[in-house]
């Protein structure tokens, strides 16, 4: 993200050799941004937030056991 605007914009991480079907998403969480106010009011704190996606061949979302 260092190349980014915003230095706090979300973030996908994706391996060529996988493909674009499974990737990871990052982001910046916070209740003080300005933007979307009211939309994270209840975090406990700050932090990065993480979802590993994978989609099948028709592009719906595998159900992946945590």
């Amino acid at each position: 993200a260092q190349s980014l605007t915003a230095t706090d914009a979300p973030v996908i991480l994706y391996d060529p050799a996988r493909g674009t079907k499974e990737f990871f998403l990052l982001e910046y969480r916070t209740s003080t941004s300005p933007w979307g106010a009211g939309y994270e009011d209840n975090l406990p704190s700050n932090g990065l937030g993480i979802w590993h996606i994978v989609h099948d061949a028709n592009n719906n979302e595998f159900q992946l056991a945590s």
